[in-house]
């Protein structure tokens, strides 16, 4: 990298994103090689993996064009590059706020197949949006409900992952809910 804040040549913007691109083709040909028999009404194991390695190519072609335009833009503007001070760098990292988190997580998984999947995932979003210091109670219960319904959506009806779904009052649950989106 420049040894200027800021001033980083063109190549040194575009080089992570080539890497990553050159990644994800990578994987992508190792993807096309999944040896599996198809079903003809279904979609194979590999389809999921190759459209997402799909989607980080093309983030990562755009990004590094735009980068690549953007350092030739400034090259031909004034001499002087403003520092801009991303919202990152304005104060240190709380590492209470990342241990928390990873706290949360393990928890998560901890009870995962005992309160099942919209429980769990309910309460772990709810709990990342409080430790992200968002005190709208409601607003993000709200965020938290609608988030793992749409997860729940894409896994049952999208990619058909099936999803655990607790004992006790936490299966009743689960499964009524699996009932209001028509999984069966």
């Amino acid at each position: 990298m420049s040894d200027v804040r800021g001033a980083a040549t063109g190549a040194e913007r575009v080089v992570p994103y080539a890497l990553v691109f050159c990644g994800a083709a990578f994987l992508l040909y190792r993807a096309e090689n999944f040896e599996f028999t198809a079903a003809a009404d279904q979609i194979g194991p590999d389809s999921w993996p190759k459209l997402v390695l799909y989607m980080i190519m093309a983030t990562s072609a755009f990004e590094g064009v735009r980068r690549l335009l953007t350092a030739r833009s400034i090259r031909s503007g004034p001499s002087i590059v403003p520092i801009i001070e991303s919202p990152f760098e304005r104060e240190p990292a709380d590492m209470r706020i990342v241990f928390t988190c990873v706290v949360a997580s393990l928890v998560y998984l901890a009870l995962f197949e005992i309160v099942g999947f919209f429980v769990d995932t309910l309460v772990f979003v709810l709990a990342l949006i409080w430790i992200g210091r968002f005190r709208r109670f409601w607003t993000a219960l709200a965020i938290s409900t609608v988030t793992t319904l749409l997860f729940m959506l894409v896994f049952l009806r999208v990619i058909f992952v099936a999803l655990p779904i607790g004992i006790g009052p936490f299966e009743w649950l689960s499964t009524s809910l699996m009932r209001l989106l028509g999984v069966h």
